[in-house]
């Protein structure tokens, strides 16, 4: 008998086998691929819908607030507006105003220019005198109706003519304040 040595337990389960280099290959190649796809779907995890709606809702939030902050800005715009509006509507009444008080001013120098047209054509003395407006557009009292009446009026009516319509009062004699008023309502013969 021989003697023979023992075999290790390695040799024992594998026998005197050989590496299989090819499928070590081939195996450690689907190790380092698998490794690639694993690492890769890990890197696509912040793209599943519930890890991402933390960064959703902050993003909704930052829209929410740049929202905000426009509606704020539109507010204050349209406070603007209405201020201008106001101020435009005012300006309107103004020159509303302004444009009647031109109007009737254009309607009276009208009237009197008509007026005293009229009144520069009276020949005879008991001819109707055209009663002339203000510069607002009103009658005066106690005006006389014809030239002759012009010529019988005393100082005190002149004079009180003669303040209606703006013009100097006094000074001189009553005739010379007469020919004033007549010439000013257009009369050429007194």
């Amino acid at each position: 008998m021989f003697y023979t040595p023992q075999k290790s337990l390695l040799e024992e389960v594998y026998g005197n086998a050989q590496p299989n280099f090819p499928l070590l290959v081939q195996n450690l190649n689907a190790l380092a691929t698998a490794t690639g796809n694993v690492t890769l779907e890990l890197s696509r995890l912040p793209n599943i819908p519930t890890t991402n709606v933390a960064v959703q809702v902050n993003q909704i939030l930052r829209n929410q607030q740049q929202m905000t902050g426009t509606l704020r800005r539109i507010r204050r715009d349209l406070q603007t507006v209405r201020r201008d509006l106001r101020t435009v509507q005012q300006t309107q009444r103004t020159d509303h105003r302004r444009l009647r008080r031109i109007r009737r001013s254009i309607q009276a120098l009208d009237v009197r220019s008509f007026c005293r047209t009229v009144n520069s054509r009276i020949s005879n003395p008991r001819e109707r005198i055209e009663v002339l407006p203000n510069l607002r557009n009103v009658l005066p009292n106690n005006f006389p109706a014809n030239v002759s009446q012009l010529r019988r009026a005393n100082g005190q009516t002149i004079d009180n003519l003669l303040a209606f319509y703006g013009l100097q009062v006094g000074g001189g004699l009553v005739r010379d304040r007469r020919r004033r008023l007549a010439e000013y309502i257009g009369v050429k013969v007194l």
